[in-house]
């Protein structure tokens, strides 16, 4: 009977500890955002991949196309920090994936209930060999004639 009171005690005292660390961390739970955030007023991203696209600088030593997935968080401002590599290729793909991805500023944040809230975002950055074009040659056919 002793036992079962010290238990009962016990698990009181636990359940009281526990329920004042929660209200000590609050947090919000983000489950639905009215909206992603912006990049340049584009709602498809284009112009997100087509900056990403234009400022990377590597050298051709690849082969293959190669992606490189960052993720970081849009913060109420718009701003990008927290910047990590979720899947990478190689440590200078991944530096320079991580350089490219730093240099991106929302112009609208992720919202929701009508007011900005910081979110993670993720960016594939597609590494494609540099491929130099020749041009075909025209083949001349003669015909001999007899």
């Amino acid at each position: 009977m002793v036992k079962k009171v010290l238990l009962f005690l016990l698990l009181i005292c636990f359940l009281s500890l526990t329920t004042n660390a929660q209200e000590q961390d609050k947090f919000e739970i983000i489950d639905a955002l009215t909206s992603w955030p912006i990049y340049q007023n584009d709602h498809s991203y284009r112009e997100l991949a087509e900056f990403v696209k234009e400022n990377l600088h590597y050298e051709d030593t690849i082969t293959t196309t190669k992606i490189v997935r960052v993720r970081f968080i849009v913060d109420t401002l718009g701003n990008t920090h927290h910047h990590e590599i979720v899947h990478g290729v190689s440590p200078t793909l991944n530096d320079e994936a991580l350089r490219v991805c730093r240099l991106l500023k929302f112009t609208k944040p992720a919202m929701q209930r009508d007011r900005p809230v910081s979110v993670w975002f993720h960016v594939p950055v597609k590494f494609e060999p540099k491929r130099v074009v020749i041009p075909k040659r025209k083949q001349c056919i003669f015909k001999h004639h007899n």
